[in-house]
């Protein structure tokens, strides 16, 4: 009788490391959405390449458009440490919640890096004040 080979996980664990499977939890005013399944029913336009469009077509401008997107600074110096300022909605646009899959790792890993770079409180804020800037109006 002849012995199998051990079986070996590695080439596999590392062709899954970078899979398409994380997700992105958003809270998303309703006008973006609709804007979002515009371009969906337009083109054709994922929402996952929608996310990854506006931020590359953004990324430059993020900290800006955060900011404007809370009414304020995007980060305050104190003398010891920065903060963000406090956030004020103007007036709360009903928002939904969006779990968008197929995103890989390291994909997710930019935008959390983006959020902290930008100032930016969330995930959510970030990929909202992204899209409300690249997608085109209704």
């Amino acid at each position: 009788m002849t012995e199998r080979p051990a079986r070996t996980t590695t080439r596999r664990a590392s062709a899954r490391a970078d899979a398409p499977s994380g997700r992105l939890v958003l809270w998303t005013p309703v006008t973006v959405r609709a804007r979002m399944q515009k371009v969906q029913s337009e083109l054709g336009t994922l929402y996952r390449d929608q996310v990854l469009d506006a931020i590359e077509e953004t990324v430059d401008q993020l900290p800006g458009l955060v900011a404007a997107a809370v009414g304020g600074e995007a980060a305050v110096r104190g003398r010891l440490f920065e903060r963000r300022p406090p956030q004020r909605r103007p007036q709360a646009e009903q928002r939904v919640q969006l779990t968008i899959g197929g995103f890989l790792s390291s994909q997710l890993a930019i935008i959390d890096e983006l959020v902290v770079s930008s100032g930016a409180a969330s995930r959510s804020a970030l990929v909202n004040a992204a899209l409300d800037a690249a997608l085109p109006p209704l």
